[in-house]
């Protein structure tokens, strides 16, 4: 199998997912994730047990999407015939004219990434001198969809060659899907997870008192290669 020679990544904000998650946050005082309802009346006081409405309001959130990206990967193989073989006592080798074969197989494949906040606690949760510091849990990436572009998909085969069957250009796709998943690291996705899950659980802060400059959002660890690497769960079977 060759290396991909072509890569073209189409990285879209997650419009949305996104909007959605923003709405949602965005509309506390009336509906929506972490909502808590209060008369117009009702004075803005910040209430005397801030953690435990913050922890109400953020683990509604549950699983939040904050980002997507479409990858899309061109495959290619090529093989030329070769000859080996003995002629009158003597070692022979050589390449054939007509015999050579390639294929170019396009392959589209979906990742997001979302933050669990469903068991997000207490202990999350930490008062510090200047404010208040929330430790969210890992962003986790999935594969949503992995499809072939049977249209784009392209074979050159010599005369003395055949085609490439199906079942050979179903694995030279899987190859390249695992190629994708291989270097999920490479792509940013992670780091996007983390800014925009941070920019999404703002308005509740904002909303119980706390200005930004009072606030800190951390993870509980950096990603590795070889951790974000294996991480990485396929929701949806790939189409071939």
């Amino acid at each position: 199998m060759k290396p991909l020679v072509h890569t073209r990544r189409l990285r879209r904000a997650a419009l949305p997912l996104a909007a959605a998650a923003l709405a949602c946050l965005t509309a506390l005082p009336q509906t929506g994730c972490g909502s808590e309802p209060r008369t117009a009346e009702a004075p803005a006081e910040r209430p005397a047990d801030t953690v435990a409405l913050l922890v109400k309001r953020v683990s509604r959130c549950a699983r939040l999407y904050t980002t997507a990206y479409n990858i899309r990967k061109i495959v290619t193989h090529d093989d030329r015939l070769h000859v080996r073989g003995r002629v009158f006592s003597r070692d022979v080798s050589f390449d054939p004219p007509l015999g050579e074969r390639k294929a170019a197989i396009p392959i589209d494949v979906t990742l997001k990434a979302y933050v669990d906040l469903s068991a997000f606690g207490p202990q999350n949760v930490e008062r510090t001198p200047r404010g208040i510091t929330l430790t969210l849990p890992d962003p986790q990436v999935v594969v949503t969809s992995s499809r072939v572009d049977h249209a784009g998909t392209r074979q050159y085969v010599d005369l003395a060659r055949r085609r490439y069957s199906d079942a050979e250009m179903a694995a030279f796709a899987r190859q390249g899907t695992d190629s994708i998943l291989a270097h999920v690291d490479r792509y940013g996705i992670v780091e996007d997870a983390r800014r925009t899950a941070t920019r999404a659980l703002m308005p509740i802060l904002r909303g119980m008192g706390y200005g930004e400059e009072s606030v800190t959002i951390q993870f509980r660890k950096d990603f590795t290669a070889a951790d974000l690497n294996r991480s990485v769960t396929v929701e949806n079977h790939p189409e071939q």
